[in-house]
């Protein structure tokens, strides 16, 4: 979430419903400090980004606009020479990283919003009607196909050997890379309570994969039978306690986000909580660099918190900039589904799902530029050789190349 989920990160969410989901947790009281002040510029532009557009791929074609207007969650995969990335038309393609050409389609049987695993020689993705296609990636044809019946919605991981995904109905497959063979499952109760549509991207780390699943727990399984290491109840006293964003593996923590924008730190070997921020909205899932962390939320606000116990260290609200496009013009109202930020030197990324793309300073949550994509931006970024790729609401896949990014690393 795909934002919670925000990725992605995670992350994915039914758009409309999830907006709504979204302006009821605004209502809560956040426990942090004052938001850092941010004065509107007195132009335009004073807020121009000092950014290149390399190039700017037309997946969905124009014309088809006036009837069909897609939120996009997918997110490129990108290996040396191409990007990789699906569309909620079904199709997926491999786009030639130099100039935005495309240079192969494939034509899924439902919607993709999964974000793919790329190995030396193929690429693997999801589909909303439960097939995972193994693709070449020179060919663009399939090697195998797998059937699991149900929405795939998250991202897919690969060790190497085998494939991991998630899929709606709280479940976790682990197939061969190679073939497709099925190895294993691994299954969660849905919760009889109301869900948000979205799953979490497993994480490999060593011998375990680690996922949240929307009955709000957090589990660790061992990556070779799927049975569990631990698995830890986060959320209980809420209607949603979906567990959905992408954890983020650092050293021995696991940080993970829930729908109830909470932001939580686990042991990774044991599950044990070490400490739980709490905003008051979704919230994104992190991006790290040394001891700081990094969310967005649907609250309106950047944070930027402390590694050690998830104190706020600045917050940016955004809101007031937000306001050109936003759904309506009450504050609480100016509010979007956020994407996971992404981290280059001091410079942090977010976006959100029908506003702006925000470049803000890392260090004390400044907004340096904003870029309109057109329709918002729903899918997490990707970064490679100085560019930033994301696919926009509309289905065009955008190649950015900010020039002013600073090279020195945070703090």
């Amino acid at each position: 979430m795909s934002v919670c989920g925000f990725g992605p990160t995670v992350r994915t969410f039914f758009p409309l419903m999830a907006l709504a989901m979204a302006l009821f947790g605004a209502g809560c009281a956040a426990s942090t400090p004052p938001p850092v002040a941010i004065v509107a510029p007195a132009n335009e532009a004073d807020f121009e980004p000092p950014l290149k557009i390399d190039w700017i791929a037309e997946l969905t074609p124009r014309e088809d606009e006036p009837v069909f207007m897609p939120v996009e969650f997918s997110a490129p995969g990108l290996d040396d020479n191409r990007a990789y990335v699906g569309t909620a038309r079904g199709q997926f393609f491999a786009v030639d990283r130099s100039d935005g050409r495309v240079v192969w389609r494939y034509d899924a049987w439902g919607p993709v919003e999964s974000t793919p695993a790329i190995t030396a020689d193929l690429v693997i993705f999801g589909d909303s009607e439960g097939t995972v296609y193994a693709l070449n990636k020179k060919t663009g044809r399939a090697r195998w196909t797998y059937s699991a019946a149900t929405e795939i919605l998250g991202g897919l991981a690969t060790d190497g050997d085998r494939l991991f995904f998630g899929t709606s109905d709280n479940r976790v497959y682990c197939l061969d890379l190679a073939t497709g063979q099925w190895k294993w499952t691994y299954q969660r109760e849905l919760p009889v309570t109301f869900t948000i549509r979205g799953i979490s991207t497993p994480v490999v780390r060593g011998d375990r994969v680690y996922m949240g699943f929307s009955d709000g727990y957090a589990v660790a399984l061992n990556r070779q039978d799927g049975k569990e290491v631990w698995k830890n109840l986060l959320r209980i006293d809420d209607a949603l306690v979906d567990v959905d964003a992408t954890p983020l593996v650092v050293g021995d923590r696991l940080y993970i986000a829930a729908y109830d924008g909470s932001l939580y730190c686990l042991g990774a070997e044991s599950g044990d909580v070490l400490w739980k921020m709490d905003n008051g909205g979704s919230i994104s899932p992190p991006a790290v660099r040394g001891n700081y962390l990094f969310v967005a939320g649907t609250d309106g606000r950047v944070y930027g918190l402390s590694r050690a116990d998830g104190s706020v260290l600045w917050q940016a609200d955004i809101r007031d900039l937000d306001k050109d496009h936003s759904l309506a013009g009450a504050p609480r109202r100016r509010l979007k589904i956020p994407t996971a930020p992404l981290l280059v030197g001091t410079t942090l990324l977010t976006g959100s799902s029908d506003g702006y793309l925000y470049a803000l300073d890392a260090r004390d949550g400044s907004v340096l530029w904003r870029y309109y994509p057109g329709y918002g931006l729903s899918g997490d970024f990707a970064y490679a050789d100085h560019r930033v790729y994301f696919l926009g609401n509309g289905g065009q896949l955008f190649a950015l190349r900010p020039s002013l990014f600073p090279p020195d690393p945070l703090y």
